[in-house]
C-alpha cells in the first residue's frame, strides 16, 4: 500500500535510511554499545483467546470494540488509546487477512499502562514504536513495543518476504529493535511474521547536522527494499557520501535481503527542494517513483526543469538504478508528488496535490480556491512506458489531502482521501470512479486493501470525539487515538 508520508505546502516527512550499525554491513541479533540510554523491547504474543472484543469498557486505557452496521457498510470498529496521542501510521495486509499495524504512541502522563487485549505496554517517553499484529477479525496476536526516551518512530511498514520491513527515526542511541542501540537517527528493520528482530540498520550522517528520511518504501519477491526521501548537508549509504548541491536533494535507493546498499541516487537537484514521494516495484524488478522539485534534478535522462515554485516528479529506473524515463509535471503554482502504485500489468498510477493549477498532457485543472491556502487532488494513470492514460481531478469546495493509494487484486484503484475535512475511500477503473465508502464521522485515516471485497480503515480521532458505525459510541480519549475499522465493499 502507498502510504502518503506528507502534509501539503509543509510536506513533513519522518527519517529512515539504510546504513549499518556494525563494520560487516548487516546489524544482527547483538548487542551494540552505545552512551546514550537506549529503548527497552517489550515481547508479548501468544494470547489465551482470539476474542477481539476482550476489554473492558469502564477501563479508560483499554481497546474497545463494536460490531458494525450492515447499512454502514462496517463489519467491525475499536478504539484504543489513553491520554496522549496514538496514531495507526501503517497497515500491511497478508495473504490470510492479518493485520501488521506500526503505531507511534505518546503518552504525556508517566506510568500509563496501554492494552491492546491481552497485551499490554507503558510508554517511555515522548513518542515510542510499537508493531502490533491483529487477526482479520481485530484480535491482537502479538504486539513488539519499543519504548524510551526521547522520540522515536515508525513512518511506513510493508511486507516483505515471510515477515515485513519498517522504517521511521529517532534519537541517536536511544532505539534497540533487538540488535543492539541504533547510532544514527534514520533506521530500517527487518523482522519476521512473529515480530522478531532479524536486523536492523542506521544512515550514517557525514556531519553534525545532517538529516534524512525516507518517504516512501516497498519491496519485492526477491526480498529487495527500495525507498525514497530527501537528505540534507550529506548522507552515506555505504557507498561514500552524497553530499547536496545546495540545501539538501532527494534520493531514491535499494537494499538487499540483509539490508546492504545496492545503490543510491541522488536527484541532482539544484533549487532548495527536491525530495521523494511514494515509490513501487514493477512487476518486471524495475522502480517507479514521484517526487517534488523546484529549478532542476537531473536523474540520468536529462535535466527536468520547474515551472514555477515547484513540481511534480515521475520517474522509472531499472533495477541496477539505470534511467529509464522521467518527467515533470506542473503548472502555475506549487505541485506535490506524493503517491504512486504499480498494477499487475506495470500499469502506473500518481497522485499528487496543486495549489492552483495542474497541466498534466492535454487537460489543465484548477483548484477553485487557490487564495485560501487550499490544495486540490490530481490521479493520473500511465502505460509503463510513462504515457498518460487517463486523469482526474480528486477536489473539493475548501481542501484536498490524499493519504494512501494501491491497486486491489482486481486492479481497481482504491484512494483514500480527506476532503472537506471528511474521510473518504474511493475506487477507480481509470478515471472512472466505480465505488466509495465516505463518513464525517472521521477527518483522518488511511485504508488498505483485505482481499477482494474488505477494507481496513486507520485513523487517528481526537478527545471527546464521537465514532459510531452501528454498534454503539466509541469516544476519542486524548490528542488522537488508534482506531480501526473493517469496511465491506
Amino acid at each position: 500500500m502507498t502510504r502518503i508520508s506528507c502534509v501539503p505546502i509543509l510536506v513533513l516527512t519522518s527519517i529512515a535510511a539504510c546504513s549499518s550499525n556494525d563494520p560487516a554491513g548487516t546489524d544482527t541479533d547483538t548487542d551494540a554499545a552505545s552512551s546514550t540510554t537506549t529503548s527497552t523491547s517489550s515481547t508479548t504474543d501468544t494470547p489465551t483467546t482470539t476474542d477481539p472484543t476482550i476489554g473492558d469498557d469502564d477501563d479508560p486505557h483499554a481497546c474497545q470494540f463494536r460490531p458494525g452496521a450492515e447499512e454502514e457498510g462496517v463489519e467491525w470498529y475499536m478504539l484504543c488509546g489513553g491520554p496522549g496521542g496514538e496514531h495507526v501510521d501503517e497497515i500491511a495486509i497478508d495473504a490470510e487477512g492479518n493485520m501488521y499495524l506500526g503505531i507511534e504512541l505518546s503518552e504525556p502522563e508517566p506510568g500509563v499502562t496501554l492494552r491492546f487485549g491481552e497485551f499490554e505496554v507503558t510508554p517511555g517517553g515522548l513518542t515510542d514504536v510499537v508493531f502490533l499484529k491483529l487477526s482479520p477479525a481485530g484480535a491482537p496476536l502479538w504486539l513488539r513495543a519499543f519504548t524510551g526516551p526521547g522520540e522515536q518512530r515508525v513512518s511506513n511498514l510493508e511486507l516483505c518476504g515471510d515477515g515485513f520491513v519498517a522504517v521511521g527515526d529517532a534519537a541517536a542511541g536511544s532505539l534497540d529493535l533487538g540488535g543492539g542501540a541504533l547510532p544514527g537517527t534514520a533506521w530500517i528493520g527487518s523482522f519476521a511474521a512473529d515480530g522478531t528482530h532479524r536486523w536492523s540498520r542506521t544512515l550514517v550522517d557525514v556531519e553534525e547536522n545532517s538529516r534524512a528520511s525516507f518517504s516512501g518504501l516497498d519491496c519485492d519477491g526477491a526480498g529487495r527494499i527500495v525507498a525514497t526521501g530527501e537528505y540534507s548537508r550529506g548522507v552515506d549509504f555505504g557507498e561514500g557520501p552524497l553530499e547536496p548541491a545546495l540545501y539538501g536533494d532527494g534520493f531514491v535507493a535499494m537494499f538487499d535481503d540483509s539490508g546492504a546498499t545496492v545503490w543510491a541516487r541522488p536527484f541532482n537537484g539544484t533549487g532548495d527542494r527536491a525530495d521523494g514521494g511514494h515509490v513501487a516495484f514493477t512487476p518486471a524488478g524495475e522502480v517507479v517513483f514521484t517526487g517534488t522539485f523546484n529549478e532542476t534534478v537531473d536523474l540520468g535522462g536529462g535535466v527536468l526543469t520547474s515551472v514555477a515554485a515547484e513540481d511534480m516528479l515521475l520517474a522509472k529506473l531499472d533495477g541496477g538504478g539505470g534511467h529509464v524515463w522521467s518527467q515533470r509535471i506542473g503548472g502555475p503554482g506549487s505541485h506535490y508528488g506524493v503517491g504512486v502504485a504499480v498494477g499487475s500489468a506495470g500499469q502506473i498510477a500518481l497522485s499528487g496535490l496543486f495549489t492552483h493549477e495542474v497541466e498534466i498532457g492535454p487537460a489543465l485543472f484548477e483548484n477553485p480556491n487557490p487564495e485560501d491556502f487550499s490544495v486540490d487532488g490530481l490521479l493520473a494513470g500511465f502505460n509503463p512506458a510513462g504515457e498518460l492514460q487517463w486523469a482526474t481531478q480528486l477536489g473539493s469546495t475548501s481542501s484536498a489531502h490524499i493519504f494512501a493509494m494501491e491497486f486491489d487484486p482486481a486492479d481497481a484503484l482504491v484512494v483514500t482521501a480527506i476532503l472537506d475535512e471528511t474521510l473518504s475511500v474511493r475506487m477507480f477503473v481509470g478515471s472512472d470512479q466505480t465505488w466509495d465508502w465516505t463518513t464525517d464521522q472521521l477527518g483522518n485515516g488511511l485504508a488498505a486493501v483485505a482481499g477482494p471485497d474488505a477494507l481496513i480503515v486507520g485513523a487517528w480521532p481526537g478527545l471527546d470525539k464521537v465514532v459510531d458505525f452501528g454498534g454503539g459510541p466509541l469516544v476519542g480519549r486524548g490528542n488522537g487515538d488508534f482506531f480501526l475499522a473493517k469496511v465491506r465493499r
